[in-house]
Order: structure tokens, then C-alpha cells, then sequence
């Protein structure tokens, strides 16, 4: 369902993001991208959302070419991305989300009973009318995943989906990514919890330096090393998990 072929991407003052990188998820995984600061998960993360175009290379989201095809491939897609949530402040949660429902051509009562769902699953029912200019980063993080949600995309692409969140939050957002995945989804997320990497992920994909480094289920990534799966990260990007 994500098919990253040869990709690299270099910006104008000559830093090159990523070199050459290629994987795949398939339907029902759920796979990790790890590295350390500046390693290039962002930038991968903005191609396959179609933010950012690659400088050569293709990145396919259910078989649609996102350079060539980026309409279509956001549809099938949903996306939080990382540092930034990307709500409109002036809007309420239920506006940022309905907003974006719209842009995806939703009915709009298909729409309000996923935003119902949503809501209820990620325990956001109480703020859905406040204005998102007064949350705090957790509660700007929950409204983040139910947008990114909403059209139930069959692609989902997570950067640090537990950023700011406590301890039953994240519990709820584990239980959305597995649910998504038993039902076929195909998901990409980064995450710096080694916890959260061991519970969610059936495969890692750790990049360094704008190339993967490593890739496999961290059980045969520790066997080939012959150490723990932290030591490794720290071992090939000379960063913690």
C-alpha cells in the first residue's frame, strides 16, 4: 500500500535529506521509522503526504504516483504530522476537524458519526467546541489524530503520534493503530518509545544520515547485532532511542 522506490530529496543550500531510500508497507502492518535528529523521517513523511516532492524517485500510496498523482494519494491517506499539529487556532476542534472531512468530499453525517467515534475513542468529546488556540499540546495532539482520521483512510502516516500525551491517551491512540491495522490499513509511524516501538510495530526501518540503516522485526534486528535494540540504535545513528 506504500511503495518508497529510490527516493532522495536535496533542498537548495545542498543538505540531502534522503538518499536513495526504498520500502514498502503493506496491508495490516504497522512499521516504525526511527533515526535520530535530522536523519530524513520527517522529510519522508512530507513526501508520501505529498507536502514536499522528492528530487528524484516515486513514492506510490495505494498504487496512485504522489508527484504525479497528489490529489488522489492524499485522499487515501491521513496524516499527523510531527513538530506541528497544524490546527487552525481560530476554529474549534469540531471546525478544524469537519474541515477537513469536507476537503475529502465527505457526507457530512458520515462525517459526524466518525467525528462521534473519534471523539469517544480518543476522549475528546469534552473540548470538541473550544477553540484550539486555548488547548495545550496534548489536547492539540488528540484533535490532530482525529483529523488525520476521519475519512478512514486505508494509508495512515504518523510522525510521534504520542507526542504530548499522557499515559491513557496513548493507550487509546495503541488501540486506534491496531484496530486500523487488524482491519488492513496499512500505517507508517516514528516514535522515540522504545515501549511503544515493541508494542505497535511488526517491522523497523531505522534511518541514519538520509539512508536506512537497518530494517526487519526488532527481535531479528537483535539477533543480527547480538545486542538489545536500543544498543543498536545507538550503535548505527549514535543517537538514544
Amino acid at each position: 500500500m506504500i511503495h518508497v522506490e529510490s527516493v532522495r530529496k536535496k533542498f537548495s543550500s545542498g543538505t540531502e535529506a534522503l538518499s536513495g531510500v526504498s520500502f514498502e508497507v503493506g496491508a495490516g502492518e504497522v512499521v516504525g521509522l526511527l533515526g535520530g535528529n535530522g536523519a530524513g523521517k520527517t522529510t519522508c513523511f512530507r513526501i508520501l503526504s505529498g507536502l514536499m516532492m522528492p528530487t528524484s524517485g516515486r513514492c506510490l500510496v495505494c498504487g496512485s504516483d504522489v508527484q504525479a498523482e497528489t490529489l488522489r494519494a492524499r485522499q487515501v491517506a491521513g496524516f499527523l504530522p510531527g513538530s506541528d499539529p497544524g490546527l487552525y487556532d481560530r476554529l474549534t476542534a469540531l471546525e478544524n476537524i469537519i474541515y477537513y472531512a469536507q476537503l475529502y468530499g465527505m457526507d457530512r453525517d458520515y462525517a459526524m458519526q466518525r467525528v462521534s467515534d473519534l471523539s469517544s475513542l480518543l476522549d475528546v468529546q469534552s473540548f470538541m467546541n473550544r477553540r484550539t488556540v486555548e488547548f495545550s499540546r496534548g489536547m492539540k495532539q488528540r484533535t490532530a489524530i482525529a483529523r488525520a482520521f476521519i475519512h478512514d483512510p486505508d494509508v495512515i502516516l504518523l510522525d510521534e503520534p504520542s507526542t504530548g500525551l499522557d499515559a491513557a491517551s496513548a493507550a487509546a491512540i495503541h488501540r486506534l493503530i491496531a484496530g486500523s491495522a487488524d482491519s488492513g490499513k496499512a500505517v507508517l509511524l516514528s516514535s522515540h518509545n522504545v515501549h511503544e516501538i515493541n508494542k505497535m510495530c511488526s517491522r523497523v526501518l531505522i534511518l541514519n544520515r538520509g539512508m536506512i540503516a537497518e530494517s526487519g522485526t526488532i527481535k531479528s534486528i537483535e539477533e543480527r547485532h547480538a545486542m538489545d535494540f536500543e544498543s543498536v540504535f545507538l550503535k548505527l545513528t549514535g543517537n538514544a532511542v
